[in-house]
């Protein structure tokens, strides 16, 4: 039987080779569980970091992966922001969900521009 946190990592294993696939710059670089330096100066992990340059600007996109039972809820998308919002260099916020979204979490997302995709199993 497969847990939940094993569904998280092929999950995060799945965006990665999406994202990587996808890439259409020599510059793009793709990390799966990387760690970004806070404004405080610590260490926070992120399931997946995609870093490239798009007309002349550094992009640093941040997707988390989540592969719960039940839909995501506004904590959680919540959470992670407030993480993000914490590493400067983060320009672009991406939630994705095995088993979707409840409307709180969709309704937050959307007044944040967070981009978030449901991808079923």
């Amino acid at each position: 039987m497969e847990t939940n946190q094993s569904k998280g990592k092929n999950l995060e294993q799945i965006v990665f080779l999406i994202q990587k696939a996808f890439k259409d710059s020599p510059h793009t670089k793709i990390y799966p569980n990387h760690k970004l330096i806070t404004e405080s100066g610590d260490p926070r992990e992120f399931d997946v970091i995609v870093e490239t340059k798009m007309q002349g600007f550094d992009l640093v996109i941040a997707i988390e992966c989540k592969a719960h039972k039940a839909s995501v809820g506004a904590q959680l998308v919540e959470g992670f922001k407030a993480k993000c919002d914490r590493v400067s260099k983060i320009n672009k916020i991406v939630f994705i969900s095995s088993s979707g979204f409840q409307k709180g979490a969709i309704s937050f997302a959307e007044k944040q521009n967070i981009s978030f995709q449901f991808c079923k199993k």
